[in-house]
């Protein structure tokens, strides 16, 4: 996956963000950054940096930390393409009548 943005700061040179990672789909529930790098200007953004960023990404995007009694969700295919993401997901939701 590569992301890139070019972003023009008032009165400032503009500043042109690449960020590669690869993802995996570790399991039915988490979803995570692999192997990050990055630029700004052309010059490499720490690794330290960028692991840092990967690990929150990775822990915020554990599905088991929305998971309860009444809400589940699994990701059943995760496919990624030149110009495309696709993604298949599950999402339960448990829904009881207040009494």
């Amino acid at each position: 996956l590569k992301l890139q943005k070019l972003s023009t700061p008032v009165e400032s040179q503009p500043l042109n963000i690449t960020i590669e990672t690869g993802i995996n789909l570790t399991s039915d529930y988490n979803i995570k950054l692999v192997n990050p790098t990055g630029a700004v200007n052309g010059k490499p953004i720490s690794p330290r940096l960028l692991n840092g960023f990967a690990q929150g990404f990775n822990q915020r995007f554990d599905l088991r930390q929305i998971n309860n009694n009444n809400t589940f969700v699994r990701v059943l295919q995760l496919e990624i393409e030149a110009d495309r993401i696709n993604l298949a997901a599950f999402m339960g939701l448990g829904i009881t009548a207040n009494q």
